[in-house]
C-alpha cells in the first residue's frame, strides 16, 4: 500500500511540476505541489520532486495554504454524529493535507491555529471520528508527520477518540472544562490490550499527551513515562500545589520537569493562585 501511494504521489506531483511554464502566475498549483510534496516528503523525505517542488514555490503559497487550513477547520467543524464517515474522513484529510503543505514551507505556523481548533473539537466530540481511530494509527505508524508537523496531535486525537475522550453535556474542550473549574474525567492514557501507535513504536520520540491545563510559562499534562506508566509532567511552572482526593501529593523532579503518578481519582492543582479541577478515572 505504501509503494501504491508514493508510486500516486509522484505520479501527480510530476504532473503538476510539467504543467509549469514560463507564463505560469507564481500562484498557479502552488497549493497543490506544496500539499503532494508535504505528503510524499513524510514517505520519501529525499525524493528529488520534493525539492523541485519547494524551489517551485513561490511567497503567494503562503495565502493558500493559510486558507486552505480555515477551510478544513471549517469541515471538521461541520462533521455531525450521523453523518457519513466518509465526510469526516475527508475533513481530517484536508487538515492533515494543510499541516503537510506547510511542512514543506516551513510554516507550521500559519495552520496551527486551526488545527489546535480541529484538534479540539475531535477532542471534545469524539463519536464522529472514532470510526477513522484505525486509519489513524495506521497514519502515525506507517507515514507519521515529520517532526514539526502540526498534523501528529490531529491524528493523535482521532487515534485516542476510539477510547473515549470525556465530553460533558455542552462538548467543552478540556481547556474550557478546566477555566470553568467542571468536572473533567480523563482516561488511563494505557489501557489492558490497548496499544496506541504513538506508544507503541509508531513515533518513538514522542508520547500520548493531553493537556490539562496552562497558563504564561508553564503547561501541564497527562502523558506516560519511557516506562508506559501514566503521569502528570508540570512544566515552567513557579508555585504549585497539587492534591488527590483531598490528600498532598508530592511532585519528584525530572529533567522534563516535575512528575507525579497520575493515578485514579479526583485531583486539585494550584498554579500562581489558580485552582483547576479534573478527575481520571481508573
Amino acid at each position: 500500500m505504501k509503494i501504491h501511494e508514493i508510486d500516486l504521489l509522484r505520479s501527480q506531483l510530476a504532473e503538476s511540476l510539467a504543467e509549469l511554464s514560463e507564463d505560469s502566475a507564481p500562484e498557479d498549483g502552488g497549493l497543490e505541489r506544496a500539499t503532494l510534496a508535504g505528503l510524499l516528503a513524510r514517505l520519501v523525505p529525499d525524493d528529488p520532486l520534493v525539492a523541485q517542488a519547494e524551489a517551485s514555490l513561490g511567497d503567494l503559497v503562503l495565502g493558500a495554504i493559510a486558507r486552505a487550513a480555515e477551510h478544513a477547520l471549517a469541515l471538521v467543524e461541520a462533521v455531525d454524529e450521523e453523518d457519513d464517515p466518509a465526510l469526516s474522513w475527508n475533513a481530517l484529510c484536508a487538515v492533515d493535507e494543510a499541516c503537510a503543505a506547510s511542512w514543506l514551507v516551513a510554516r507550521p505556523a500559519l495552520v496551527e491555529e486551526a488545527v489546535e481548533e480541529a484538534t479540539a473539537t475531535v477532542r471534545a466530540f469524539p463519536e464522529p471520528f472514532a470510526p477513522h481511530a484505525e486509519a489513524a494509527s495506521a497514519v502515525l505508524r506507517e507515514r507519521p508527520p515529520r517532526a514539526g508537523d502540526p498534523a501528529w496531535g490531529l491524528w493523535a486525537a482521532v487515534e485516542l477518540s476510539a477510547v473515549g475522550l470525556p465530553l460533558d453535556q455542552e462538548g467543552a474542550s478540556f481547556e474550557t472544562r478546566i477555566a470553568l473549574d467542571l468536572d473533567v474525567r480523563l482516561p488511563r492514557l494505557v489501557q489492558e490490550g490497548l496499544r496506541l501507535a504513538a506508544h507503541a513504536g509508531g513515533l518513538p520520540d514522542e508520547a500520548p499527551w493531553i493537556c490539562l491545563a496552562r497558563g504564561e510559562g508553564w503547561e501541564l499534562a497527562h502523558t506516560v513515562d519511557p516506562s508506559g506508566r501514566d503521569i502528570l509532567l508540570l512544566t515552567g511552572a513557579g508555585e504549585s500545589s497539587l492534591r488527590c482526593d483531598g490528600e498532598p501529593r508530592t511532585w519528584t523532579e525530572d529533567p522534563e520537569g516535575r512528575i507525579c503518578a497520575a493515578t485514579p481519582g479526583a485531583w486539585e492543582i494550584a498554579v500562581d493562585g489558580k485552582v483547576r479541577r479534573f478527575r481520571i478515572e481508573a
